[in-house]
């Protein structure tokens, strides 16, 4: 598909001049920016329909419904961490990397083969990271603030074992190839509180926020922890204190994944590993407080990676059209996803894999994949993972990024 960007410097979609496919996804574009779905407010009637309205159209996708996975351009050095991936507006993401030297680049592209091209940022800030980077756009694309609020919250662990974040304004203009490749920083680094994470991947980040309450959440030992702040973002808000998650009936591992759920969910969904192979549990958060207690989930594959989560929307789709994908690296080394209705379909889902974008054989995958709802050219969800395909030349295999997108952006997927 060719790299022809559908977004204007504001809000509006222009979409003539493009071929039927094209027309079809610009569509999508405008009925995604325009929906403002309500998220966690009380009284607030969402169009998105229960969770059995959307039963009929939820999608287990299979491999044919994505495109291959693409090559992004090499990082100016070694990447040894797991990518950041999070949207701000629909057609436009963001890349965060940890480099050799510890910090954090960034990339934005507009246009799934702007991955392809294209500078990465210097280091953001002078800080240096243990964990890899985690983003979320404060007002993902199916809120109402999504038109007129860019903003991204980048976070990590850094050198002192404390988690630091930092607001960036993501870039929203169609001025590809030349998108920004560091969107421009609100704020410095700032200690999200004086508590310091020692040992493994204690205190490796995630983060989601649903335009309403941005939420944090990170593993210490065997205990999962969270964290929330009010939107709009004020410096007279602060983050709140560390809130414990119910006890963990099992033994906890990696990093934990979170994301918004819409729908009749309407919580976060927050999910972690356990050390039994097949096996992940899931709990929600309603944004101030945990609910409910964990919930377990055999899965048909082993999880040799952190798992992904993201929360997907079609509101052009009859009936419309929600799903929550779960994505992580399995025993064969390579990314596989199931796309269900909520967190309790995560261990009957249908799993599918990723494909290669090569003809000559399989992307090398390396690490955990990271997922994000606001396409780019012909689907709803964009998958970044360390890797690189066969033809990539060995001197630059250790600095590329993998890029994958689904084909639904149409509406076409098949039902389940």
């Amino acid at each position: 598909m060719s790299t022809r960007n559908t977004m204007g410097h504001d809000s509006t979609v222009k979409c003539r001049g493009f071929d039927s496919s094209e027309r079809r996804f610009c569509s999508l574009a405008v009925a995604v920016a325009s929906a403002a779905l309500c998220v966690g407010i009380s009284g607030c009637s969402a169009a998105t329909g229960s969770e059995e309205e959307l039963a009929t159209h939820t999608q287990n996708l299979d491999t044919s419904w994505w495109r291959g996975w693409g090559e992004g351009s090499a990082t100016p050095t070694a990447i040894d961490t797991n990518p950041a991936a999070c949207a701000n507006k629909y057609g436009f993401a963001h890349t965060f990397v940890r480099d050799s030297n510890m910090n954090f680049r960034g990339k934005t592209i507009a246009g799934f083969d702007g991955m392809l091209t294209g500078a990465w940022s210097g280091a953001i800030g002078n800080l240096q990271f243990w964990s890899s980077p985690t983003c979320t756009s404060l007002y993902p694309v199916y809120t109402s603030g999504a038109a007129s609020n860019s903003t991204v919250l980048l976070a990590g662990k850094a050198f002192d074992n404390r988690i630091y974040v930092q607001l960036l304004t993501g870039d929203t203009q169609a001025d590809f190839p030349n998108d920004l490749a560091t969107p421009p920083a609100q704020t410095s680094w700032g200690q999200l509180s004086s508590t310091q994470f020692t040992g493994g991947s204690n205190g490796f980040p995630a983060v989601a926020a649903n335009g309403s309450r941005m939420v944090l959440v990170t593993r210490n030992n065997n205990s999962i922890i969270a964290f929330n702040r009010a939107l709009p973002f004020s410096p007279f808000s602060p983050w709140s204190g560390a809130q414990n998650a119910p006890g963990l009936p099992f033994s906890a591992t990696g990093v934990p994944a979170i994301t918004y759920v819409g729908a009749s969910t309407n919580a976060f969904v927050v999910v972690v590993k356990s050390t039994t192979a097949k096996q992940i549990y899931w709990i929600k958060y309603n944004g101030t407080a945990w609910v409910g207690g964990w919930t377990q989930a055999n899965l048909p594959h082993t999880l040799t990676s952190d798992p992904a989560i993201e929360w997907s929307t079609n509101p052009t789709a009859t009936p419309p059209y929600a799903a929550l994908g779960l994505y992580f690296r399995d025993e064969t080394n390579q990314v596989v996803q199931t796309s269900v209705q909520s967190p309790s379909g995560f261990g009957s889902g249908a799993y599918s894999y990723i494909p290669s974008g090569s003809s000559t054989g399989p992307a090398t995958v390396l690490g955990s994949p990271a997922a994000t709802f606001g396409a780019l050219e012909s689907g709803l969800r964009l998958v970044f993972v360390r890797g690189y395909m066969p033809e990539t030349t060995p001197g630059l295999r250790n600095s590329t990024v993998l890029i994958a997108e689904d084909k639904c952006g149409s509406g076409e997927c098949p039902n389940p």
